[in-house]
């Protein structure tokens, strides 16, 4: 008869465990490698101001929470806002590569920048949090903004145009109806 050789029970769960470990170190390395590598990259927009009146702020001793509230409000539409024009560009981005108008770095960079401004908004959620606990409108405040400076950015580029044509015929711009 064949010898029978006892093998744990616990033998091939521990086997499991370790592959799963093994498993997640991998995956958190190589995460945080990538997002190295994103944040070594050339971003497409080359200042966040807000994100640095913010950090600055924090820095200083004695600022009024009002004012650090009112800040990292100011760095989430920022990003909001960044994000909008990503998105918006994305599609455009993606047929350029497609036909070869521009390389794929670039399209990587693109993409990359597009991430690290998600990672920023996510950021910014934990520092609201550490600001005031439960401060879950942080991301719908600042997107309100943000549409609130795009509106009002249009407004003033409708009245500079009826200048311009003012300027240019003599007559105003007469208001539709």
């Amino acid at each position: 008869m064949a010898e029978q050789s006892s093998i744990s029970v616990l033998t091939p769960l521990l086997y499991v465990s370790v592959c799963v470990a093994a498993l997640i170190i991998f995956a958190k390395k190589h995460r945080s490698r990538k997002l190295k590598e994103l944040a070594d990259t050339p971003q497409f927009y080359k200042h966040n101001y807000p994100k640095s009146i913010y950090f600055q702020l924090k820095q200083t001793e004695k600022v009024p929470p009002k004012l650090l509230k009112s800040a990292i409000l100011a760095w989430a539409a920022e990003d909001i806002t960044r994000i909008f024009k990503f998105r918006e560009h994305e599609a455009a981005m993606a047929n350029l590569l497609q036909n070869g108008i521009i390389g794929e770095s670039v399209f990587e960079r693109f993409i990359g920048s597009k991430i690290l401004t998600e990672r920023e908004l996510q950021e910014i959620a934990v520092e609201a949090n550490q600001l005031q606990p439960n401060w879950t409108t942080v991301l719908q405040t600042a997107s309100e903004i943000a549409q609130r400076n795009a509106v009002r950015k249009r407004i003033d580029q409708i009245s500079v145009f009826q200048e311009e044509y003012y300027e240019v015929t003599g007559k105003p711009l007469a208001a539709s109806s």
